[in-house]
């Protein structure tokens, strides 16, 4: 199974998430779920999680943390000017 975004292939613990509501499978990669839109609640199989998934969400999710100087992500209003 891959990636619905990035056309990657999901390890089995990304292959099997769902949402809560619906039982519909995500399909999304790690990397692709950390950064959508979608704030639905999501059911895993904390079995099938290896260290490379948890160390892959843990590094998105920094990415992503708002810079509370610039109230930007990350600050990167500096690039602009």
């Amino acid at each position: 199974m891959r990636c619905i975004a990035c056309d990657v292939e999901l390890t089995d613990y990304e292959a099997t998430r769902r949402y809560a509501v619906s039982q519909e499978f995500v399909d999304l990669c790690n990397r692709c779920l950390s950064v959508s839109l979608d704030d639905g609640d999501v059911v895993d199989r904390a079995d099938l999680r290896t260290l490379a998934d948890l160390e892959e969400t843990i590094y998105h999710e920094q990415d992503w943390e708002l810079d509370i100087g610039t109230g930007t992500v990350d600050g990167d209003t500096r690039d602009l000017w």
